[in-house]
């Protein structure tokens, strides 16, 4: 079947990369951008104006780095963000607070 044959294909060729890239380690971002499924929940829910769109503003935050070369990390609130010069959170609107 020739589709088993593109498969198999594939499959050495990631297994080739992947001994290439065990060396190597990824370059730090020094920018984060903070994505909260809940907060996109709440505000898909409530949104500021009926032509409010979240999706488009997190790309209008991230964009502009990803233009220039920079990269940006999109990490979880609770992400440990003390690596990065750059926080971003648009429309983070809830939090967890951790227990006392």
């Amino acid at each position: 079947m020739p589709i088993y044959d593109k498969i198999a294909r594939t499959a050495g060729e990631m297994r080739e990369a992947a001994r290439h890239q065990a060396r190597t380690t990824p370059a730090l971002a020094e920018v984060a951008l903070i994505y909260s499924q809940d907060s996109r929940w709440s505000v898909e829910h409530e949104r500021h104006s009926r032509d409010y769109d979240p999706i488009a503003v997190i790309n209008d935050r991230y964009l502009p780095f990803a233009a220039a070369g920079i990269r940006v990390d999109v990490v979880p609130p609770d992400a440990d963000r003390s690596a990065y010069r750059l926080i971003i959170a648009p429309d983070l609107t809830l939090l967890d607070t951790a227990p006392a």
